[in-house]
């Protein structure tokens, strides 16, 4: 607290008209510093009290819900790339102060939100995984403890495919540069699993079961502790799909059969897998449907039609589709008949 006069050993300050005074220490005649006592979110007045009596004129003091930090994108950060991290979380106030302190290192917050803050990238840092933590007053910080990882970079172009479903056990292929290293791992959202490293620019992995629906940041790390999120590449998760009815259920063997398929969870893009005939491109109708055309197959075969959303992923309801000859028409009787 600035201001005039504070040059005395007994200094107290008021946070509150009628509240109980807190012992305060004068670092000069014009600065004093006081802790502020617990209270209940709103502002009010806080004055100071050189004689334990009399208090000076007030001036404004506002009380805050404590910040929480519950997540943060991107959680890891390689070399370049990566100017800002937003964290998401509760309880943000926008004030000139506003910072995030990474481990040790300080950085300046812009609060775009009560739930949202972005944090300018530190200056200077090492590799390695430190807790991000936000204050509204630069002075108390968050103490939730979630982290960033800081590390070279690891460069991804793209991810194939790029959805799957809730149940977990898409094989991802994630394209990229500096892929060639030592413990490669995927982390879809917050869940870390083992990748193949196929060679210096592509690993695979299996995507993980998730609780729901939605989109999860997909990030590439490794045990040098090169990490790689730039690109912001995603993956998203969604339901399972169903086939429930074919229409016809019948073609002919030289393929071309338009087929109907309905069932549920179907997403665009979405292919259908006539068995051993092969994979045919599907046109979306609506989540509950789907066209397809059959291909070519040895008349007399039954194949099962199986739908896939992200081309690896396909149904297992056996609804089954037969393969027969055209009809050879040899010849007609009568040739005429009565137009009445």
């Amino acid at each position: 607290i600035s201001g005039s006069g504070l040059a005395t050993r007994s200094v107290a300050c008021r946070f509150g008209v009628g509240s109980t005074a807190v012992a305060g220490v004068a670092i000069s005649a014009t600065l004093v510093r006081c802790r502020s006592p617990p209270g209940s979110a709103g502002l009010v007045s806080v004055g100071v009290s050189v004689d334990g009596t009399s208090f000076s004129e007030g001036v404004d003091f506002e009380y805050v819900g404590q910040e929480r930090v519950l997540s943060i994108v991107p959680s890891v950060i390689g070399e370049s790339g990566v100017s800002t991290v937003t964290v998401f979380g509760e309880n943000f106030v926008g004030t000139e102060q506003s910072s995030c302190r990474f481990g040790s290192m300080l950085a300046r917050g812009s609060v775009v939100s009560s739930s949202v803050v972005r944090c300018n990238r530190p200056e200077r840092w090492q590799v390695g995984t430190v807790s991000l933590e936000v204050s509204s007053n630069g002075a108390d910080f968050s103490s939730d403890g979630m982290s960033v990882t800081f590390g070279n970079s690891i460069g991804l172009l793209h991810a194939d495919p790029s959805l799957g479903p809730t149940s977990g056990g898409t094989r991802v292929t994630v394209v990229g540069t500096n892929l060639g290293l030592d413990g490669v791992r995927c982390r879809f959202g917050k869940t870390s699993v083992a990748a193949e490293s196929i060679n210096s620019t592509m690993v695979a992995c299996t995507s993980p079961a998730a609780r729901g629906e939605g989109i999860v940041a997909l990030e590439v790390e490794a045990e040098e502790g090169a990490v790689g999120s730039e690109k912001g590449l995603s993956f998203e998760y969604v339901g399972a799909a169903f086939v429930r009815r074919l229409l016809p259920s019948t073609g002919q063997s030289g393929g071309g059969t338009g087929v109907a398929v309905y069932g549920e969870g179907f997403k665009a893009g979405a292919v259908c897998r006539f068995g051993m005939a092969g994979v045919s491109g599907g046109r979306l109708v609506s989540s509950s449907h789907v066209e397809c055309v059959s291909p070519a197959m040895g008349a007399g075969s039954e194949v099962s039609v199986e739908v896939s959303n992200n081309g690896a992923d396909f149904t297992k309801d056996g609804q089954r589709f037969v393969y027969g000859e055209l009809p050879v028409v040899e010849g007609i009787w009568p040739t005429q008949a009565s137009v009445h």
